[in-house]
């Protein structure tokens, strides 16, 4: 029988967030059950710039990946299919979505 590992995620999005939200929520469907979605809300850039706030959310997932897998490819391969362009240069540039990994297994 597979294990089924309980996700928290963070998503993010400054372009095109009530876009680009949504997308990456029906995305990570793909992955395994989203149990549950906060409510969206807005926060100020990281690094204090001048660029549009941030739209932001949290999910939990249930999901039969690993945190490898999510981390090292699945949760990127999401970010790359909704136009995410990552400079390494700039790590708090404007993004379409960001996803990370709060808590896994807790």
């Amino acid at each position: 029988m597979p294990i089924v590992h309980p996700v928290f995620l963070s998503l993010g999005s400054n372009i095109a967030p009530e876009r680009h939200l949504p997308l990456a929520v029906a995305r990570l469907q793909l992955l395994g059950d989203v149990l549950a979605a906060s409510r969206v809300w807005q926060s100020p850039p990281a690094d204090g710039s001048e660029q549009s706030h941030y739209l932001n959310a949290a999910v939990l997932l249930a999901t039969e990946a690993t945190a490898e897998e999510l981390y090292g490819c699945r949760l990127p391969e999401i970010e790359t299919a909704l136009g995410r362009l990552r400079d390494p240069g700039d790590r708090y540039a404007p993004r379409t979505i960001d996803i990370d990994i709060s808590l896994f297994d807790r």
